[in-house]
């Protein structure tokens, strides 16, 4: 916090892999690399973590992926950001996440208790707002699960509340 962004870059086969709105949010499938001032990065992708649900959002200054191809997409969307200083930054996820799941065959109920969970992470820059998660890919770009290894980009305050009030998220201590 307290450095400006210099650029990003969306990890993704191909540009033409994004699913995007082209005003709100943008859907990628491996991770979104921060630039700062400093030269220094910040890579925000899902992951499995012990301990928490098979996908989660995680933050990293290390590349989650050996995949080098790497684009800047929607780059209009992206000047509000360039050259504006980090101010802040929120977590959103699940206190408590209770996962049952029901046997098919043997009909046995197993019960999984999982702790802060994260799964979204807005960042404040000095002008503007920037929200991050992971959820499955979704073509109207409404989430429905609160797990998945896409990573969405949501650039309005209205789709990043419409995020969380979907998937019920609560704010977690950063």
């Amino acid at each position: 916090m307290g450095s400006n962004l210099s650029d990003y870059f969306f990890y993704e086969y191909e540009p033409d892999y994004v699913l995007s709105d082209s005003k709100e949010i943008d859907i990628i499938g491996f991770q979104l690399e921060l630039i700062f001032d400093n030269q220094k990065s910040i890579y925000i992708s899902w992951d499995s973590v012990k301990g928490w649900h098979q996908y989660t959002l995680s933050v990293s200054t290390k590349s989650f992926v050996v995949l080098n191809d790497k684009f800047r997409y929607n780059e209009h969307i992206w000047q509000q950001y360039i050259g504006t200083e980090l101010i802040k930054y929120e977590v959103y996820g699940y206190k408590t996440n209770i996962i049952t799941t029901t046997c098919s065959i043997s009909y046995i109920t197993s019960c999984d208790v999982y702790r802060e969970e994260p799964h979204m992470i807005v960042l404040h820059f000095a002008n503007s707002i920037l929200g991050i998660a992971n959820s499955y890919e979704e073509k109207d770009f409404i989430p429905k699960l609160p797990m998945g290894d896409d990573i969405w980009i949501i650039y309005t305050v209205t789709a990043i509340q419409l995020f969380i009030e979907k998937l019920g998220l609560e704010k977690l201590e950063a």
